[in-house]
C-alpha cells in the first residue's frame, strides 16, 4: 500500500440520540446531524490526530455524504488544518432497508445474519459484499490518486467494521 488508512465513525448523531436506524439518503444526507456531544467528539478526534502528526501536508480526509459524518469531517479536519474534505457516497451509511426510520434495536437482527454469512433479501438491507466492494474500491482509488499520505475514512460503524474485517484478510 502506498498509504496509510485510519478509520473515524462520526460522532453521536440525532438519530442516535433519538434511537434510530437512519440509512437512506433522503433522511441521511441532510438530516439528523451531529449533537452538541458529537460535535465535541469529533472535536476532539481531530485534536488528538493533531497531537500525533497529522496535517494538511499528510493527511487527507474522506467523507461518507450523510450529514453526521460530514460534520464530524468538519470538526476533525478544522483541527488539522485540513480545508478540503472528499466527499464520497462510497462511505456513505449501509442500508437498512424496511428498518428505515425504525428502532435502532433492529440492528441485530442484520447482524446476526451477517455473522452466519446470511443476507434476508426480503429486508432490503445491503448486503455485506456490496458494502466491501464500496470500500475497496475507494482504498484502490487512492491508492492511484495518492502516495505517502494518511488517509482518514470518515463514516458508519457498519461500513467500518466490514472494511476492518476485509483489511484483516477475514
Amino acid at each position: 500500500m502506498n498509504n496509510k488508512y485510519y478509520i473515524l465513525r462520526h460522532g453521536e448523531s440525532e438519530a442516535n440520540r433519538l434511537n434510530l436506524i437512519i440509512s437512506s439518503p433522503e433522511n441521511g444526507i441532510t438530516n439528523y446531524g451531529l449533537t452538541q456531544k458529537g460535535r465535541s467528539q469529533a472535536t476532539e478526534a481531530g485534536r488528538r490526530l493533531h497531537e500525533n502528526g497529522f496535517d494538511s501536508r499528510n493527511t487527507v480526509i474522506f467523507s461518507s455524504d450523510f450529514k453526521r459524518a460530514y460534520e464530524t469531517a468538519q470538526e476533525a479536519a478544522a483541527q488539522i488544518d485540513i480545508d478540503m474534505i472528499y466527499v464520497t457516497p462510497a462511505l456513505r451509511e449501509r442500508f437498512f432497508g424496511i428498518y428505515e426510520k425504525q428502532n435502532a434495536s433492529n440492528y441485530e437482527l442484520v447482524w446476526a445474519l451477517d455473522k452466519k454469512g446470511q443476507t434476508d433479501h426480503s429486508t432490503y438491507v445491503e448486503p455485506v459484499s456490496r458494502i466491501a466492494e464500496r470500500a475497496l474500491s475507494l482504498i484502490t482509488d487512492c491508492e492511484k490518486w495518492f502516495t505517502g499520505k494518511n488517509i482518514i475514512l470518515v463514516s458508519h460503524g457498519d461500513i467500518l467494521q466490514i472494511t476492518l474485517t476485509i483489511a484483516a484478510g477475514r
